[in-house]
């Protein structure tokens, strides 16, 4: 191999290294940078906190998580209780009414991805008591069916990120009262609820 070739492959073995040193670093910067949006956004639960959209979660009085039936949920500063998660039996058409009192405590707040990944979910009503929703509380979930309360007040930043386009979102209240429900960014499905 002649000096002029041996110096063009190291200039092409250079290029080379160069080129993907450059790819990694904006792969880095894109990833850093979502990362930046996902914290700004507020996707990472805290809780207690008010974040931009002026919703506050309810605190927790504890981290214990307490089980009735196929829910578990978790006592509230308030003496009231949130919803955290619930694991119905499989089926294929699967509808879920959660009670207004778990263990003997109202219940007023449905968590964080609550009702996440249940894919043979169809039908969901939220009793009456309910003023918070957390976010992402029905990820993953595909043509369903939901009800939500007259006393709903909140509904967190990404409630609905994650779903399909539900078939219907029904709300117990008048236009009014819905349209003074503070709604987090990240919710454009909730401009199809049918109000009563």
């Amino acid at each position: 191999m002649s000096r002029k070739e041996e110096k063009i492959n190291n200039l092409k073995k250079h290029n080379r290294i160069a080129f993907a040193l450059l790819v990694s670093m904006a792969v880095l910067v894109v990833l850093l940078s979502v990362l930046l949006i996902v914290e700004k956004s507020g996707i990472f639960y805290r809780g207690g906190s008010e974040g931009e959209t002026g919703i506050t979660a309810p605190e927790r009085a504890d981290d214990i998580l307490r089980t009735d039936g196929i829910y578990q949920y978790a006592l509230l500063k308030d003496g009231t209780v949130m919803v955290v998660s619930a694991s119905p039996e499989e089926s294929e058409d699967v509808s879920i009414t959660v009670p207004d009192t778990l263990g003997g405590y109202k219940v007023t707040a449905i968590g964080q991805s609550c009702f996440a990944l249940l894919m043979d979910l169809k039908t969901l009503v939220i009793p009456e008591g309910v003023t918070y929703i957390g976010r992402g509380f029905v990820y993953g979930t595909v043509n369903i069916k939901i009800q939500l309360p007259a006393s709903l007040a909140q509904i967190d930043t990404l409630a609905f990120e994650g779903c399909s386009a539900p078939d219907e979102i029904r709300f117990a209240g008048t236009a009014e009262q819905w349209a003074a429900v503070k709604k987090g960014a990240g919710n454009s499905v909730l401009s199809r609820v049918v109000t009563s």
